[in-house]
């Protein structure tokens, strides 16, 4: 993967995790909203137990997206490590290159 492939990347990752937490925060205050204004047993709101239903099913939605995210960032930062390596080696034989030639004439 190119350099500049990887940082679009990595930007479309965070983009993404920065999403998927603000997802999770307006599931988060929606549950409580309803909880704090349910009035009489909570087991005999529909209401209630719809958004319980759905912010379980999203929440367990967004968890797999952010582990995926998680996985993908350290797939990327080796590829950037690796990537700077052999940037380092190439960069750090290129001296060793122009003594070798010297020594010849």
């Amino acid at each position: 993967m190119e350099k500049s492939d990887l940082e679009t990347e990595r930007l479309r990752l965070v983009e993404d995790v920065l999403e998927h937490r603000a997802t999770m925060k307006e599931l988060e205050d929606n549950l409580l909203e309803k909880l704090t204004s349910v009035e009489g047993s909570l087991v005999d709101d529909e209401e209630l137990i719809i958004v319980l239903q759905d912010t379980k099913q999203t929440a367990e939605e967004v968890s797999k997206k952010l582990t995926v995210a998680s996985e993908t960032e350290t797939k990327i930062n080796t590829a950037r490590f690796a990537t700077n390596i052999n940037i380092y080696i190439t960069l750090t034989s290129v001296p060793s290159w122009g003594r070798k030639g010297r020594g010849k004439k």
